[in-house]
């Protein structure tokens, strides 16, 4: 009779544990990192401790040759699997068997973490947080807070075998619950699914699969699993080929998403789930020197021609992909204006009529065809103009709330070069003028000590893009008062104003420090800049 492929063992805690820390169990390079929060990881505790089940462990004995294929389980720095040593890899369970490793050992690992001056500072800061789990002797409860030895005791002490001496200041009720509660994680009976004898493409499907079903990987964490190869790790080449170097930029890193979505325009011709899923290796592969090109330069012509200084202030997600395939098919020396025209008409008009609001890849399938490849070929722009934000619109924005709107005026007073008020010199657009480290001190043309409570005053059509210097002299004073000191040292004033979409006219609101007035009137102007730059 032949040996079963499958089988359903019982592991504990302390089998788990000795697995991971000589390096025999693994997650598979094309597993998501470890991202689980301490609340979630309390909720495990609990369900332990009070004998719930928690799911399956699904592992893959792998034959060797795989052994080098393997994501370092939490950052935590374990010794590698030896080359001759079987390993069994991590399907599904990596984020509860994480945690449970993690939390059961945080003080040791954080000593290990700051004994190695190679450390991930963050990954140390984490670690010290898992400390603070504890468990509640009055209660039988897990916490979130310091430890203190008396009622309070940090689970990983609790765990550790080394560290009887906490029972020596209990009482002997507290002794007995703490003893219990050692007996029940080290007994806890965790079933465990292990296959055996498949191929790597056998695995992944058998990856993807299990987490179809219980979606609690994201559509790109399973677009990843799916084209994983020895050779070819799209996790990874997002990372270095692309993240690396937009983290070091102003613009920052983009979402894998953006990268599954180009893909499958590009291969597939549109962006839906199911398109993205049935992306295959070798097109993949294939598509990568492309798309990665294409989507630098789609980038760049977002930061410098659309203003578009942060991808946080993309009015929509979906406008990336679609500017990637564009630049796939139209290198950047071969770009023509009128193209330049049609994609900045496309963006604006996009951003300001809600275009990719909902049915977002289906509309992106259509906008290939009707927005880029009639771009490509060298025809008009014919996109419906319906629902056009309007002034009113643009008066309902408030700072802290997100939105494509808010986006698309963010671009446009970016766009708009703005200008030192004193001297009228270009502001450089960096972290100091977009950045704001409070609301104290956010960039106002009316500050929030002058409205003094009687009017809201963090609306996007009261923001400004100017230095913490300009702030620190604006700030408390009512327009008309600074204006006029800008006046007499800057005789290019209403160039300066202009550039901050704000009127010149010494009639307008702004000079007569009206405040609602002002609002309204910076609505209509910025909606009408809008308009024009989306060819309405």
């Amino acid at each position: 009779m032949q040996a079963s492929k499958i089988e359903v063992v019982r592991w504990d805690l302390p089998r788990l544990a000795s697995s991971i820390d000589d390096g025999r169990l693994r997650i598979p390079d094309f597993q998501r990192a470890w991202v689980w929060e301490r609340n979630k990881v309390v909720s495990l505790l609990d369900s332990v401790y009070r004998e719930f089940p928690i799911g399956s462990f699904f592992f893959w004995k792998a034959p060797t040759v795989y052994n080098k294929y393997f994501r370092d389980i939490g950052g935590l720095k374990l010794p590698p699997p030896r080359t001759t040593e079987e390993v069994m890899f991590i399907l599904d369970g990596q984020q509860r068997i994480t945690s449970l490793y993690v939390v059961s050992h945080a003080r040791r690992l954080v000593e290990r973490h700051e004994a190695d001056p190679d450390a991930d500072p963050e990954m140390l800061e984490k670690l010290r947080l898992y400390v603070d789990i504890c468990f509640d002797l009055d209660d039988c409860k897990f916490r979130l807070r310091r430890g203190d030895e008396a009622r309070f005791i940090p689970f990983c002490d609790l765990m550790d075998d080394d560290r009887y001496d906490i029972e020596d200041a209990l009482t002997n009720e507290q002794r007995k619950r703490v003893r219990q509660c050692r007996v029940r994680f080290k007994n806890y009976p965790f079933s465990v699914i292990v296959v055996e004898d498949k191929t790597l493409d056998d695995v992944c499907d058998i990856f993807k699969r299990i987490n179809q079903g219980g979606k609690r990987l994201s559509l790109a964490d399973l677009i990843i699993a799916s084209t994983w190869s020895t050779d070819f790790n799209l996790r990874e080449k997002i990372r270095t080929d692309l993240n690396q170097f937009l983290e070091a930029s102003p613009f920052g890193a983009i979402e894998p998403e953006i990268v599954t979505e180009t893909l499958a325009l590009l291969v597939r011709g549109t962006a839906t789930q199911a398109a993205q899923l049935e992306l295959l290796i070798d097109e993949v592969e294939a598509a990568w020197p492309v798309m990665a090109r294409a989507l630098f330069t789609a980038i760049n012509f977002l930061y410098g021609v659309l203003g578009v200084k942060r991808y946080t202030w993309l009015p929509y997600r979906a406008m990336l992909p679609l500017l990637i395939y564009f630049f796939c098919k139209v290198p950047d020396e071969t770009l023509t204006q009128s193209q330049t025209d049609g994609l900045s008409a496309w963006f604006w008009r996009a951003a300001i009529t809600g275009r990719y609001a909902q049915s977002a890849t289906t509309l992106m399938a259509r906008d290939r065809i009707e927005v880029m490849d009639a771009l490509i070929a060298g025809q008009p722009l014919n996109l419906s103009t319906r629902a056009v934000a309007s002034a009113n619109d643009l008066l309902k924005l408030r700072i802290e709330r997100g939105s494509a709107l808010k986006n698309a005026v963010y671009c446009l007073l970016a766009l708009s070069e703005p200008r030192d008020f004193i001297d009228n010199q270009p502001l450089k657009i960096d972290e100091a003028v977009l950045a704001p480290t409070s609301k104290i001190d956010r960039r106002l043309v009316f500050s929030r000590s002058v409205l003094k409570g009687v009017h809201e005053s963090d609306m996007v059509m009261n923001a400004l893009f100017i230095t913490p210097t300009l702030h620190a002299i604006m700030n408390g004073k009512l327009p008309s008062v600074y204006l006029a000191d800008f006046a007499e040292a800057n005789p290019a004033l209403d160039e300066s104003l202009t550039s901050h979409l704000l009127p010149t006219d010494r009639s307008a609101a702004l000079f007569r420090n009206d405040y609602p007035a002002f609002l309204r009137e910076r609505a209509e102007l910025i909606a009408g800049r809008l308009h024009e730059l989306a060819g309405l």
